[in-house]
């Protein structure tokens, strides 16, 4: 479970379940594992271990998290908020979220107790729909918004 966790990839059940036959195998034993062995076998850890819901992550979003750019675009934010003066209140945050229409939420995966959240890459081949919210430091805001698959008309 460490090795998938660290190589980026996502531990279930299933993977534990496979991992425990493969070590009955190489050790010599004529048997297997079952789904109730592994759920104990997280319960029995649960110090090390517990499981999350694994969220979908965009691929182009995966590569845009890059702390030195970040911290690179706050230190250019700031330089112009303080260039050109502008007040908290005329600051807004704009945050948008996909729905991926049909697609139920992640699936369960078993991670190191210290860990808050596992992304898994999508591949983004299905219809989104958007939502929109915006809002200032005091609270002020623009009415949030649906954006559906539109139609491109000359």
């Amino acid at each position: 479970m460490t090795l998938l966790y660290y190589v980026g990839t996502s531990g279930d059940i299933n993977e534990l379940i496979k991992a425990g036959n493969r070590l009955l195998y190489y050790v010599g034993k004529d048997e297997f594992v079952s789904c109730r062995w592994a759920y104990c076998w997280v319960e029995r850890n649960k110090d090390y271990w517990k499981t999350l819901r694994s969220k979908l992550l965009s691929a182009k979003r995966c590569e845009a998290y890059i702390q030195e750019d970040l911290d690179a675009y706050f230190k250019e934010y700031k330089r112009c908020v303080d260039y050109w003066g502008i007040q908290e209140e005329d600051q807004y945050n704009f945050d948008e979220t996909g729905f991926q229409m049909g697609v139920v939420s992640g699936s369960k995966v078993i991670v190191p107790i210290d860990c808050d959240a596992v992304f898994i890459l999508d591949l983004e081949n299905r219809e989104l729909l958007t939502a929109v919210v915006t809002l200032n430091s005091k609270a002020k805001k623009v009415p949030a918004m649906l954006i559906f698959k539109g139609a491109y008309h000359l």
